[in-house]
């Protein structure tokens, strides 16, 4: 795991120490191209037993990217209820679904608190 992704070398071994106990939600915050969602990618296909490229292809039926939409570039009510619908449904080949939202600091307030 980890091993396309150059430097960050704390990072990959948190995440491998990690993922013996993964909780139900990370956040991968910092300045734009450090690679966050390199590694969330990464995480996300040894988690779904996949390779990368399904997961890159955004094709693999249980990796879900939400993104913020619209005019506002926030993410809407209607979207994380949709979320919340798909997260109560089984996998569909995997062991698990993973979730990823880009740029969750774009939620509107009632967004959020319906995803808390």
């Amino acid at each position: 795991m980890f091993k396309t992704i150059l430097g960050n070398e704390p990072i990959k071994a948190y995440l491998r120490k990690a993922i013996e106990k993964l909780p139900h939600a990370l956040l991968f915050a910092g300045p734009d191209g450090v690679g966050k969602s390199l590694f969330a990618k990464e995480l996300a296909a040894h988690l779904l037993c996949s390779d990368r490229q399904r997961i890159d292809g955004e094709i693999h039926p249980d990796f879900h990217i939400i993104r913020p939409d619209g005019k506002s570039a926030l993410h809407a009510m209607e979207t994380i209820k949709g979320l919340i619908d798909e997260v109560h449904t089984a996998p569909f080949e995997a062991p698990a679904k993973v979730f990823l939202i880009h740029d969750a600091h774009r939620m509107q307030p009632p967004s959020a608190n319906a995803l808390l």
